[in-house]
């Protein structure tokens, strides 16, 4: 019944997201039972999912997917949170959805690699001049459907955790990541997952010395939670187990929003970032609007499509 209800809601209700942020105090992260987040202010025109933080000089960045609902296409905007908050503008867009902003500095270059699911590629950007002028510098792995590809420094070199498709579902790999060269190396295979179980959902937490992979965990109605699992890796052998989780009921917000479930969870410093699943309210033509965007008619844009052919 719960999926049966969870349909129903994504045929009818338009799913949006808002991002929110907390700062942290001298806590014990893992029994806190209640978390208060400062929702994130933007246009009705737009929402606003997959927070990411960025440190640039003294400033405290955030970058995430910005949703344009009309033409039903996302690009890279960012926004400063500390120490003021300020509007959020555009990073960059290209010409297909893109999503999962993982920025990292290496050297003196800022990079990001975001999610270009309908590319068929992991691709990265460097930036020339923060924090509003990119290019594409390098395809890391193409032919692949791998959403939310994620950064993970460890004391034997930085590694990108990669979620790609398969005929049963998806696998989780690891790949060494030489920033330098721009490419991906020595991709070890570690973990099978049937359709949208074990999804990233946030950049590698480190607590009291030990990293948590975020995962975009489902409830039994099929509400997103987000889940912590504690990564043990040697170089060779890699094993996670769950050991934390946040659910919507755990969640107050400073303003009165509905909130249908959790998707991402990221922390830089003291600074802490999420985005909840809400909903515009009861669309009766929504079914239709699905199907004309698919299609590409009656002015609604098939951006998947345009995507899949600049990019052959």
């Amino acid at each position: 019944m719960g999926k049966f209800n969870a349909f129903l809601k994504k045929l009818f209700f338009e799913p949006v997201y808002y991002c929110a942020y907390r700062v942290v105090g001298d806590e014990d992260f893992f029994s806190l039972h209640q978390l208060t987040y400062k929702v994130i202010e933007c246009s009705p025109s737009i929402w606003i999912a997959d927070p990411f933080l960025f440190q640039y000089k003294d400033s405290i960045y955030l970058f995430v997917e910005t949703m344009n609902r009309k033409k039903k296409k996302a690009y890279i905007s960012y926004k400063t949170l500390f120490p003021v908050e300020g509007d959020l503008k555009v990073a960059f867009e290209l010409p297909g959805h893109l999503s999962y902003p993982v920025v990292f500095q290496n050297d003196d270059d800022i990079f990001c690699v975001p999610e270009m699911t309908y590319s068929n590629t992991i691709s990265m950007l460097r930036c020339r001049r923060f924090p509003d002028d990119w290019e594409l510098v390098s395809v890391l792995k193409e032919g692949v459907f791998a959403p939310d590809s994620t950064l993970y420094a460890t004391a034997r070199g930085t590694k990108l955790f990669t979620y790609e498709r398969n005929e049963r579902g998806f696998s989780l790999m690891l790949h060494d990541f030489n920033i330098g060269k721009r490419q991906l190396e020595n991709p070890t295979h570690l973990i099978d997952f049937i359709e949208g179980i074990g999804r990233p959902g946030g950049g590698v937490f480190t607590l009291d010395g030990k990293d948590y992979r975020i995962v975009q965990g489902v409830g039994d109605s099929s509400e997103l939670r987000v889940d912590f699992y504690a990564i043990e890796y040697d170089g060779q052998h890699y094993r996670e187990t769950k050991k934390h989780q946040i659910t919507k009921d755990m969640i107050c917000l400073d303003k009165k929003i509905p909130i249908n479930g959790l998707h991402t969870f990221n922390r830089l410093g003291n600074i802490e970032v999420i985005d909840i699943i809400s909903n515009r309210g009861f669309d009766l033509f929504r079914p239709f609007k699905i199907i004309f965007q698919r299609l590409g008619i009656f002015g609604f844009g098939n951006y998947d499509k345009k995507q899949k052919t600049i990019t052959k």
